[in-house]
């Protein structure tokens, strides 16, 4: 009898053991390119939402690197965070395929205007650029959340490079209008995380 209970235990452990292992490997990759921006702390509130239902993997230029550490990003989702193209806790030779291979979906949150100007011309000088000109919007989404000033924003090079992303298969989550850091009023500012989070549950689930 202590036998049977003993086995029928171990064996209820070992199939709830095999099925979190095996939710956790299921879940959708997505990967998250991070821009300098101050609206970066909704990113992290936005990988919070996603966090339950995706694995996440992070990617941040080195201007984010100035207004949150790459730890908060790694304790938040888990993985490590690439910030160059020399990673040191990433054994590949190529960190940018690695965080960009097998992903089920590319977003950039925020996406500053140096940045949709590079990857519409297809400069890849760092880890994030270099990771999105090897992701291919025909192939997986790609969302693209654009955070900056109203003036900026509203550029005639800036609102080109969008069209361009546009006409390419890129989906733009477009900024809102409020007031931002910079003391200017006008449309700029990152589209709301649960926003974001809700058109990206919308393409994965």
């Amino acid at each position: 009898m202590f036998k049977i209970l003993f086995v029928t235990i171990i064996s209820c452990f070992f199939l709830n053991y095999v099925n979190l292992r095996t939710f956790c490997f299921m879940r959708p990759n997505i990967t998250i390119g991070v821009t300098g921006s101050s609206s970066i702390y909704k990113t992290c509130h936005l990988i919070r939402i996603l966090i339950k239902k995706f694995n996440i993997k992070v990617i941040m230029t080195r201007n984010a690197t100035e207004f949150i550490t790459p730890f908060y990003f790694e304790v938040l989702t888990g993985n490590p965070v690439l910030t160059d193209l020399y990673h040191k806790q990433d054994k590949s030779y190529h960190p940018h395929i690695a965080f960009t291979n097998e992903i089920q979906l590319f977003c950039i949150a925020p996406a500053s205007s140096n940045f949709l100007g590079k990857l519409v011309n297809g400069i890849a000088d760092d880890a994030l650029t270099t990771s999105a000109v090897a992701v291919l919007p025909s192939e997986i989404p790609c969302l693209i959340a654009p955070a900056m000033n109203s003036k900026m924003y509203g550029h005639p090079s800036t609102q080109n490079n969008l069209n361009i992303l546009r006409k390419w298969g890129y989906k733009i989550i477009e900024p809102t209008l409020g007031n931002q850091t910079c003391g200017y009023y006008g449309i700029g500012r990152l589209s709301e995380p649960e926003d974001i989070a809700t058109q990206i549950f919308d393409l994965l689930i």
